[in-house]
């Protein structure tokens, strides 16, 4: 196939001389339709306080006037948002804009080491938190010798947690949905047993799920005048997006054929920061390649097969397994590790860990009965007292006499992954 590409006449160009800020709260789209004045553009699940366009406007600017004049954040300044979600969070995000300075992302689940090393890696010189994310902050801060004064804080309450319901739940069906007109998955692929159900509790929305990547953004969507596709599809490749699927041996695929997803879109990352080797593996002339195993078909529709890197998603996170795996090393038990992720419906892929045993501790786990199941165990609370809950290893421990390598001493990451597949088939 040669590259896909989709110009369409009937979408507007977008600007690209406007922030986020400036493209979402000042300018008039040419697709987008008149503002009704009043109506809410963010409603907060547990409270159903609103903020209208108007409102976010105003607090963008207020919030952008205050950390130029008290923090003098000014451009190319880096600010470290350490918060889950919240009405507030765009407004930071848009007012940093607005001074030309740079957001840094933290998962709210990081521990304070992973904080640490996220403030010291860009240098952050302001931290944005919430009541929630404080007490991981103010460690963190004093390790990274931020001053305190440098820390603020968005929201004055703690975040009721909100109920992980699955359409699945018994209690979905006490409610009535009929008037939710769409629905958009994305992280993690449905499956069809649950576009099924959705269909079910949704009966006048359109649903469908989208695909996207941390470095490139968003890259396909399902299409909204239709209702909901059954196919399995990840979406249309979006309007401004060029993609092609590259076979093992770097030639294009032709269409249904399998291959690597390679995208070029206007909204791809310039690489990653501080990292130059693997802003070189991945950024390749302009073009993306998204470690995706993908099928796409003639009408730009991508069907996802598998993944090619070795990064996991974890519910759209992403999860690096050497990180794993070197915790799982500074277990006194534990002799070497390979970290590999295996599907799972809800999740995506969850990480499971073939670990070799200590000499003293295989024989423990062989001799004791249960021994092994206590080793698990062990193996798995040391990771998550360590790392973010995201990362902790949910697909389980398996115990092996060795990890395969080949002759250079790389982790033959396939092998292991294949034989992950086949033990959880016989669960």
């Amino acid at each position: 196939m040669a590259e896909f590409e989709l110009f369409s006449e009937s979408f507007p160009p977008i600007p690209d001389d406007l922030t986020l800020a400036q493209f979402i709260l000042d300018s008039q789209h040419p697709s987008r339709p008149a503002q009704v004045h009043g109506a809410p553009w963010i409603i907060e699940d547990h409270t159903g306080v609103t903020r209208g366009r108007d409102e976010l406007r105003e607090r963008t600017s207020g919030l952008a006037n205050g950390l130029g004049v008290r923090f003098n954040i000014k451009e190319d300044d880096v600010v470290l948002v350490f918060s889950p979600n919240h009405l507030d969070y765009l407004v930071v995000v848009w007012a940093v804009h607005r001074l030309g300075g740079i957001i840094s992302g933290a998962n709210p689940s990081f521990t304070p080491a992973e904080l640490v090393y996220q403030i010291q890696m860009t240098k952050a010189s302001l931290l944005v938190t919430h009541p929630d994310a404080l007490s991981v902050a103010l460690s963190a801060a004093r390790t990274a010798k931020l001053p305190t004064d440098r820390i603020v804080l968005i929201g004055d309450k703690s975040l009721e947690p909100m109920q992980r319901t699955q359409p699945t739940h018994h209690t979905v069906s006490q409610y009535d949905f009929s008037h939710v007109r769409y629905v958009a998955s994305g992280a993690a692929p449905l499956s069809e047993e649950l576009m099924n159900r959705l269909v079910e509790i949704f009966p006048n929305a359109s649903i469908g799920q989208s695909y996207g990547t941390t470095e490139g953004a968003l890259i396909s969507t399902w299409p909204v005048d239709k209702q909901y596709e059954l196919s399995g599809s990840a979406g249309r490749i979006i309007p401004g997006v060029a993609a092609r699927v590259e076979k093992h041996d770097g030639t294009l695929a032709r269409f249904d054929e399998p291959g690597e997803l390679v995208v070029k879109t206007p909204s791809s990352a310039l690489g990653y920061f501080g990292n130059p080797e693997a802003t070189r593996v991945t950024f390749v002339n302009g073009w993306l390649r998204t470690g995706d195993e993908v099928k796409m078909n003639k009408h730009g529709e991508i069907f996802v097969l598998d993944r090619i890197k070795e990064m996991l998603k974890v519910r759209g996170f992403q999860v690096a397994p050497a990180e794993l795996e070197g915790c799982i090393l500074d277990h006194p038990d534990v002799e070497d590790a390979c970290v590999v992720g295996i599907p799972d419906e809800y999740s995506g892929e969850l990480p499971l860990a073939f670990v070799v045993l200590r000499q003293e501790a295989a024989k423990r786990t062989k001799e004791m009965p249960g021994a092994m199941d206590e080793m698990k165990r062990s193996i798995t609370k040391h990771v998550a007292d360590n790392k973010a809950p995201y990362k902790k290893l949910a697909g389980g421990v398996e115990f092996v006499d060795s990890i395969p390598k080949n002759p250079s001493g790389k982790l033959l990451r396939r092998v292991l992954r294949d034989n992950a597949r086949r033990l959880r088939s016989k669960l």
